[in-house]
């Protein structure tokens, strides 16, 4: 029981250590070199497109579920992209 606990801790804890670091990391890498860390990044974002793709073609039936997700994805990214943009406006 103790030895289960510990573990969850632990790796509760790597976890926040991590995502803090990462951000570190980020956050520098933003600060020095934007444009190449906004392709690098795209460059994951799409190449971990590939495996979604590749479920659509061997499982034709999830196809709808997977284009609304597409399509729900796209209408918040928009969404939050106007609301960004308006309160930029609201500050000038």
């Amino acid at each position: 029981e103790f030895g289960m606990i510990l573990f969850v801790f632990s790796y509760i804890f790597g976890g926040i250590i991590g995502l803090l670091g990462f951000s570190r990391v980020l956050s520098f890498l933003f600060s020095r070199y934007k444009s190449a860390t906004i392709a690098f990044i795209t460059g994951l974002m799409i190449g971990a497109l590939r495996k979604p793709g590749l479920e659509m073609v061997r499982h034709p039936d999830n196809l709808a579920f997977t284009l609304g997700s597409l399509v729900l994805g796209i209408l918040v990214v928009t969404l939050f992209s106007f609301y960004e943009l308006k309160l930029k406006k609201k500050t000038y």
